[in-house]
């Protein structure tokens, strides 16, 4: 690209876009009312400026699957839990049985799809998650 560093126009920018695609023989389609992408709600305002991406079914699923397990906890203001961390379990130490191991990647699985997706601002408290 040799007009490195100078401004263009939205327009301009996708039909750049297009053109490079095209030239590349990259199948595309074009979608003028996209509400959903790779399990995310997509919702635009009226002039199309500004666009919000979320989970919902995802958070709700989450809720709903782990509600029970969660209740008694304290609610913080942040993301993390100050001052706890988490660790592996020493030796002698009680562990989780099968059932509740698979559960509990299976929350943490869904958490990082929610990351990726939607909820960047999880990524320290996920992080802590995956170490176990």
């Amino acid at each position: 690209m040799d007009n490195v560093g100078l401004a263009y126009s939205y327009s301009a920018l996708v039909e750049f876009l297009f053109k490079q695609l095209k030239k590349r023989n990259i199948n595309y389609t074009v979608e003028h009312d996209l509400k959903d992408y790779l399990s995310c709600e997509i919702l635009f305002n009226k002039s199309r400026t500004k666009v919000w991406l979320g989970q919902p079914h995802l958070l709700k699923k989450l809720r709903t699957l782990f509600a029970d397990k969660i209740s008694h906890l304290t609610n913080y203001a942040t993301h993390g839990t100050p001052g706890q961390t988490i660790s592996r379990p020493k030796k002698g130490d009680p562990v989780l049985d099968e059932d509740l191991a698979t559960s509990y990647r299976s929350g943490v699985g869904m958490l990082l799809y929610l990351l990726k997706h939607s909820c960047i601002d999880l990524g320290n408290p996920v992080r802590e998650l995956t170490k176990v």
